[in-house]
This record gives structure tokens, C-alpha cells and sequence, in this order.
């Protein structure tokens, strides 16, 4: 049955290609330029989104320099006694207003990872689309991942560890779960380089205990089964 089906399949192909017309060459090559015609229009899309990128930093820094002395003046008393209220109070307004849209303007801009990720991965743009860019990689669907990955991984760390209690010191089920760890460690460490930026609230702490735990995690792969690693695991 499967030489039959191989059979028939390699003379439908026969038929199609005794049957070329000048349809199909065209429908091909239509196709391609089809193909064609949108990398270039994603190129000049791209082009232009660095543009807006620059001009947006450029903006920001000009319009931040000027709200620093805007917030300077008035908080001098020897201005604000002087100056009259609706100016007064228009300009404490601009002064908020105007760090509202830096900041939403900062958000959008390239951003470079942790130095973590940075010491892996060299210096790279990990600004993720916000929500409402119709995106595979939204900043949601990153942490969502993010906090998936954490979940799954601890229950099978902390299944593999009640196994290690239960069975016999082995050398290479040791290893086994000290490469798990490494590999946990750095993969949250390198993730939660990227969602710092992008504005998740990650505290200090909790960083540093993941820095720390991949460091003890690497010298604990690196001990040889001597009599002091045996008195750590009998």
C-alpha cells in the first residue's frame, strides 16, 4: 500500500509538471514580488519606527532638561512670591503632566537588559511590545511565561530532591539535580533581566538570592566525591 501511495503521488507530480502552464509560472513569480513588495514595506516600517525612536529620546531629553528647571523655579520662594497664582499653578501642573508623558515616552524606547543578561547575551534592545500591540512576545505573555516556568520547574526540583532522600547516594543523580538547579537559577536570573526593565516591580532582594543560589549552585557541581562531599551526602 505504501509503494502504491508512493506511486501514485510521484505521478500526480508527473501530471503537474506535464501539465506546466504559463498560469503557473505567473501565479509563482506574482507571488514572489508579493513577498518582495512587503519586505520592503516592513524595512521602510522599520526605518521609520528607529527614526521615531531617536526623535522620541531626543524630545524627552530636551523636554526633561526643561521640567528640571521649571520644577526649580517653582519651588524658589523668591519667584513664587512674585509670580502671579494662575501662572504659579499652571506651571506645578505642567511640571506633573510633563513627567507623566516622560515617563510613558521612556517606556517605549530600546532598553538594555541586566547586567546579567548583558554578561550573557551582550548589550541588546529587550524592550517588550506593550498590550496592545497584537504581539506573540507582549510584556503580559512574557511574565505569564515567566511565572509558568517558575512554577513547573519547582515542583520538579523539589520532586527530584524528596527522590534524592529516598534513594542512595549516586554520583550521577547528584549531578543530574545540581545541573537542574544552574540551569533554573540562570534561566530566572536571565528572564527577570528582561522584565526589570520593562517595568515589572522585581525586588533587589529577590535578584541578589537568585545571584547568590546559581553561585552556590555552580560550586556545588564543581565538588569531587571526596570524604567531604560524602559527609555533606551520605
Amino acid at each position: 500500500f505504501r509503494d502504491s501511495q508512493t506511486h501514485f503521488s510521484s505521478r500526480s507530480f508527473s501530471w503537474r509538471m506535464a501539465t506546466l502552464t504559463q498560469a503557473d509560472v505567473s501565479k509563482v513569480d506574482e507571488l514572489a514580488s508579493g513577498v518582495y513588495a512587503r519586505t520592503q514595506e516592513l524595512k521602510q516600517a522599520l526605518l521609520r519606527v528607529s527614526e521615531c525612536e531617536k526623535s522620541l529620546a531626543k524630545a524627552i531629553e530636551e523636554c526633561s532638561r526643561e521640567r528640571t528647571y521649571l520644577s526649580k523655579v517653582v519651588t524658589d520662594p523668591s519667584v513664587t512670591s512674585q509670580a502671579p497664582e494662575l501662572v504659579l499653578s499652571r506651571a506645578k501642573e505642567i511640571v506633573t503632566v510633563s513627567k507623566e508623558h516622560i515617563d510613558a515616552g521612556r517606556k517605549e524606547l530600546p532598553v538594555v537588559g541586566g547586567w546579567f543578561f548583558r554578561v550573557f547575551l551582550g548589550n541588546m534592545n529587550v524592550r517588550l511590545p506593550s498590550d496592545a500591540a497584537k504581539n506573540e512576545f507582549t510584556k503580559t505573555k512574557f511574565k505569564n511565561s515567566y511565572v509558568d516556568f517558575k512554577y513547573h520547574m519547582s515542583i520538579l526540583i523539589s520532586a527530584f530532591s524528596f527522590l534524592l532522600l529516598i534513594i542512595p547516594s549516586n554520583t550521577a543523580f547528584d549531578l543530574l539535580h545540581t545541573l537542574i538547579l544552574v540551569y533554573f537559577y540562570v534561566t530566572l536570573t536571565l528572564r527577570e533581566s528582561v522584565l526589570s526593565p520593562n517595568g515589572s516591580d522585581i525586588r533587589a532582594w529577590w535578584t541578589i538570592h537568585h545571584y547568590i543560589s546559581t553561585f552556590l549552585t555552580i560550586v556545588m557541581m564543581t565538588c569531587s566525591p571526596d570524604e567531604h562531599y560524602k559527609s555533606f551526602r551520605p
